[in-house]
């Protein structure tokens, strides 16, 4: 049987961490000790600012594919 860490003080993931956890979930490869860290300080603190770091990110891939059409097709 597994020994439970719970008398370890909670790690506190910084924006650059909470970024880099959003992007491996949207790419699917999101690991369970990633996974249980963003779980325990969502627990903490609450899921906004995942879901503010999660926004911000698609509005940029939005941006980001759509002028890389539009170059695409004044080139064209």
């Amino acid at each position: 049987m597994a020994t439970s860490d719970k008398n370890d003080p909670p790690v506190k993931p910084g924006i650059w961490k909470m970024t880099l956890s959003v992007l491996a979930s949207f790419a699917g490869i999101q690991s369970n000790q990633n996974h249980d860290t963003d779980e325990a300080h969502i627990e903490k603190v609450g899921f906004m600012p995942y879901i503010i770091i999660s926004v911000v990110m698609t509005i940029v891939f939005v941006l980001l594919i759509y002028g890389l059409v539009q170059l695409i097709l004044s080139n064209a």
